[in-house]
């Protein structure tokens, strides 16, 4: 038996940098002395399972010898981490670009559901537990310097656990590609139509389709997340130039009522603080919040990634989300009230005719082409850490083989997509199931469990345990709801 100072040696899974990644093996003292959070929990020696789990992590570990041609590691892992870091600018924006999608223009049809003053709540409650959960998780990367979410649930969990974190990520980030493909379709054709004053069949739904997914597929095989910095930039700063466009309608609305002396009419409840459909928008929300997968990339992408820049990144990318959210949310909940529950895009209430409606049709649909090819990054990187795991490590450290399986699984998702969203025109209720339980997953319920892993040995009644033990109940709640809400719609 060895002494309680042992160390316990492995190799640590690397980040999402699909090709590039860090090699080194790191060691883990079984002592106390780990910052930022203790792990006095760590078991001093390897067991057997222990053992059969660092092979499965060796499976998902890129080393960069077997990553480069011509280059030596060390000088092309330099090299690419120079040209592809971004500062606490753009990893606010990257980030940004993950939550702040087309999806927030159904911001005002939660807010009907919710209620006007507990979907702020709500807004501000998701803002927090997300802050911390994202914070969680940098800690327990730095800990254990595990530097990927499937790594480290595969070190605690393993192979159950990863498998379902896999599954989390990729139905979660597709669902995402095929709402974006989804958009294209409904948006684009109508509005080309209504700029051309008529309708050709050569810009038809399916051909807009394919048009939009040859456009955007050469920006869909960039390899690193920090590649997108200026089309997230862009992405962003549309979904705030349409918030702002929602709110001038909202108080263009109001000014013309009050010049033309017409009373404004509330309908019933309008401003009530809850409405009783609160809970039905519980998954919606939680959707929007979900950044967590992409964390590690975009802290790996960080320009000198302290503790401070990345708490930094976290805060500033929760305050914009709620300040952008809510402009867009209330003007468009107050302008048009229950009408948002019959349509869900608050950018489709605003009259086709006028120069508002067209201005923010257009740039929403510049959005969503920037965006969808964002939004294939982590299905391909869940996928291809499922693969490495299960039967294919050589794509992990074979070149060759990394690069067939990157351009091969980047069409396929692609061609997936566009087939998917060809063929129908709304995913439905199964779509809001494997959303809601997809980002109660991933944000809520992962996060926590890994803290109680790696810390069970630490009071359950210390502050921060008892926080985990709150958001894991709180993330199982929105699993729960989000089955029991398509259900509920059946059965009444």
């Amino acid at each position: 038996m060895q002494s309680s100072s042992t160390n316990i040696q492995y190799t640590p899974v690397a980040s999402f940098n699909e090709n590039h990644f860090s090699s080194h093996s790191t060691s883990i003292p079984t002592s106390n002395a780990l910052s930022p959070i203790s792990v006095d929990n760590l078991e001093q020696q390897p067991t057997i399972v222990d053992l059969e789990v660092r092979n499965d992590k060796n499976a998902i570990n890129s080393t960069l010898e077997h990553e480069q041609d011509n280059e030596s590691p060390k000088s092309h892992h330099h090299s690419e981490a120079k040209k592809h870091s971004s500062g606490i600018f753009f990893s606010v924006w990257n980030l940004c670009n993950d939550i702040l999608s087309a999806g927030i223009v159904a911001m005002s049809y939660y807010i009907a559901q919710s209620g006007i003053g507990l979907s702020f709540v709500l807004f501000v409650a998701f803002a927090i537990i997300t802050s911390y959960t994202l914070c969680i998780l940098y800690n327990l990367s730095h800990t254990t310097n595990i530097k990927s979410l499937p790594a480290m649930v595969l070190y605690c969990y393993g192979k159950p656990g990863f498998l379902f974190i896999c599954f989390f990520m990729f139905m979660f980030n597709y669902g995402s590609v095929l709402a974006g493909m989804l958009m294209i379709g409904d948006v684009i054709p109508d509005l080309l139509a209504d700029l051309l004053g008529v309708k050709y069949f050569f810009l038809d739904r399916w051909a807009i389709l394919i048009y939009a997914t040859l456009a955007f597929l050469p920006i869909s095989f960039r390899k690193q997340i920090g590649s997108f910095a200026i089309t997230s930039f862009v992405s962003v700063g549309i979904m705030i130039a349409i918030s702002l466009l929602v709110v001038f309608k909202y108080f263009y609305h109001v000014v013309y009522l009050q010049h033309n002396f017409v009373p404004s009419v509330v309908p019933s409840g309008g401003l009530d603080f809850a409405h009783t459909q609160f809970y039905a928008a519980l998954g919606g929300i939680a959707f929007i919040f979900v950044c967590h997968d992409l964390s590690f990339e975009v802290f790996e992408n960080l320009h000198k990634p302290t503790k401070t820049r990345y708490y930094s990144v976290v805060y500033l990318t929760m305050a914009i989300t709620v300040g952008v959210i809510s402009l867009i949310g209330f003007a468009g909940y107050l302008l048009y009230f229950n009408k948002n529950m019959e349509e869900q895009n608050v950018v489709e209430l605003i009259p086709r005719a006028e120069l508002i409606g067209v201005i923010a049709r257009v740039i929403l649909a510049i959005n969503i082409m920037l965006s969808v090819p964002y939004n294939m990054f982590m299905p391909r990187v869940s996928l291809r850490e499922f693969l490495a795991v299960t039967c294919l490590p050589s794509i992990k450290t074979n070149p060759l083989h990394g690069n067939i399986f990157h351009y091969a699984s980047t069409l396929l998702i692609t061609l997936g997509s566009l087939i998917i969203s060809e063929s129908v025109t709304e995913l439905g209720e199964v779509f809001e199931v494997v959303g809601g339980i997809s980002a109660s997953g991933l944000a809520y319920i992962f996060p926590p469990l890994l803290y109680i892993k790696i810390h069970y040995k630490r009071s359950w009644f210390s502050l921060h345990m008892v926080l985990n033990v709150l958001v894991l109940l709180f993330g199982i709640s929105i699993f729960v709801m989000s089955i029991l809400n398509v259900i509920l719609r059946h059965i009444l």
